[in-house]
C-alpha cells in the first residue's frame, strides 16, 4: 500500500514539474506584426477601420494560439501545438538544425520541452510597407538634401530570412541608406529633382539584387517628396 501511494506521489510531483516546464514554454508564444500605420489620404480608408481589422486578426490569432496552448498542456508539453496565422509561416528545427516550413494552420510536434522540435515566432509573409523619413544625402554638386521614400517589400522564403540574415530589417535599412546615397551621389541637384521614376526604379533593382539571398523581394520603391536644404549665404 505504502509502495502505491509513494508511486502516485512521484508521478503527481512529475506531472506538476512537466505542467510547469509547459508554461514556460507555451508563455513565450508570441505573434509579432507590425503596428497599423496611418493610411494616405488616396487609399479610401480611415484609421479606425484599419485599427479595427488590425485587432480583429489580433483577436482571432490569439485564439489559435490558445488552442494551441491548451493542447500542449494536455499533453505536458512532450508533443506541442502551435499556430500559424494566414499571412504568416514558421520555420520548425530539430536539434537546431532547419526541418520544414510551417503554412497556416494548427500543426503540432514531438517538442520534449522545446529539446528536440522547435517552431519558431511567426513570420509575417505579406507585402509591408517600410517608411524612411528624412533620409539625408548629397548631390554631385555638393547640395545637401532630404529624401521620403517607400520601400515595399516581400519575404518569400522564410528559411534564408532566419538562417542567411541576423536581423534582415537593419540589413535592408543599411542596404536603402548605401543605394541611396550612392544613386544621389552621381546626380547634380537640378536632375535629382526631375527625376524621381527614375531614381525610383534604379533604387528598386539595386534593392531586389542585394536582398535576393535572404529570400527578400522589393517590389517596389516610391520617392513621396526631395527637398533642397538652403545653402547659408556668406
Amino acid at each position: 500500500m505504502y509502495t502505491a501511494i509513494w508511486f502516485l506521489i512521484r508521478l503527481l510531483l512529475l506531472g506538476g514539474a512537466a505542467a510547469y516546464s509547459t508554461f514556460l514554454v507555451v508563455r513565450k508564444e508570441r505573434i509579432f506584426r507590425p503596428k497599423p500605420r496611418k493610411p494616405k489620404p488616396d487609399t479610401g480608408l480611415t484609421l479606425e477601420a484599419e485599427t479595427k481589422a488590425h485587432l480583429d486578426e489580433e483577436f482571432i490569432s490569439g485564439q489559435e494560439s490558445r488552442l494551441a496552448n491548451l493542447l500542449t498542456v494536455l499533453c505536458l508539453g512532450v508533443y506541442r501545438f502551435y499556430a500559424v496565422p494566414q499571412g504568416y509561416k514558421r520555420v520548425v528545427t530539430r536539434l537546431n538544425k532547419f526541418e520544414q516550413v510551417s503554412e497556416a494552420g494548427l500543426h503540432g510536434c514531438w517538442s520534449f520541452w522545446n529539446l528536440y522540435y522547435v517552431p519558431s515566432a511567426p513570420i509575417l509573409v505579406k507585402e509591408q510597407v517600410i517608411e524612411y523619413d528624412q533620409q539625408r544625402v548629397y548631390t554631385k554638386d555638393g547640395n545637401e538634401c532630404f529624401v521620403d521614400m517607400a520601400v515595399y517589400v516581400t519575404i518569400c522564403d522564410v528559411e534564408k530570412v532566419v538562417f542567411a540574415v541576423e536581423n534582415h530589417w537593419v540589413a535592408i535599412q543599411a542596404l536603402v541608406d548605401s543605394a541611396l546615397r550612392n544613386e544621389c551621389g552621381d546626380l547634380p541637384a537640378r536632375e535629382l529633382l526631375a527625376s524621381r521614376k527614375k531614381l525610383a526604379e534604379q533604387l528598386r533593382n539595386e534593392l531586389d539584387v542585394g536582398t535576393a539571398p535572404w529570400g527578400i523581394h522589393v517590389r517596389l520603391v516610391e520617392i513621396t517628396n526631395i527637398w533642397l536644404k538652403p545653402r547659408d549665404k556668406p
